[in-house]
């Protein structure tokens, strides 16, 4: 019986994964339960628990895996969805964490208004992908940007938007190219973002 599990956590103000599998060797015979855990796009830290019978390190998986779920861990149901989330995190920093992914259309210049998942297909529309990115340096400042293919808008709040307009064309071409890379990445992988 296989005993391995990848695990992410970002309610909240958490952009974590946690990681474990239970591997067993003949020689020498030990029972290893290897975990790796850190903030989704970063390298994190791997860590090894040994065990002299394979039950120990099977009820030791299990009770960490139902420790981190507890604490909002939910399992990941597609291999590619940590990889698009560290892509993610790597282009506007581990440090921070997107609160929230769905799709807009732009209206007029900074104005934009969601869309629902049929009209993305919508030749006459122009979609934008929403990021809510929360900065994790204390200051409670929430950073709205909307990605069009070769266009990034942004607005900075305190928390909600109470009207999607007066958004700011951004200026930073680096940080701007990293964005749009993201634009590719989360249409193309559209299921692992809906509802999010």
């Amino acid at each position: 019986m296989e005993h391995s599990i990848k695990l992410i956590n970002t309610k909240g103000k958490s952009n974590k994964f946690w990681n474990a599998e239970v591997i067993s060797t003949e020689s020498p015979k030990r029972h290893i339960v290897k975990v790796s855990y850190g903030r989704i796009g970063a390298k994190g830290t791997t860590k090894e628990f040994k065990f002299s019978w394979q039950y120990e390190a099977v009820n030791y998986y299990q009770s960490k895996v139902s420790e981190k779920t507890r604490k909002g861990y939910k399992e990941v149901k597609e291999d590619r969805e940590v990889e698009i989330r560290a892509k993610i995190a790597d282009a506007i920093g581990t440090s921070d964490k997107v609160g929230s992914v769905f799709f807009t259309e732009k209206l007029g210049r900074g104005s934009f208004s969601t869309i629902n998942e049929s009209q993305m297909m919508d030749p006459n529309i122009d979609v934008a992908v929403y990021l809510k990115v929360r900065s994790r340096k204390g200051d409670g400042i929430w950073i709205h940007y909307m990605v069009m293919e070769d266009t990034v808008f942004y607005k900075r709040t305190n928390g909600e938007i109470t009207h999607r307009d007066d958004f700011i064309e951004l200026e930073d071409k680096e940080l701007q190219d990293k964005l749009e890379k993201i634009y590719s990445l989360v249409l193309d992988n559209f299921s692992i973002f809906k509802g999010v």
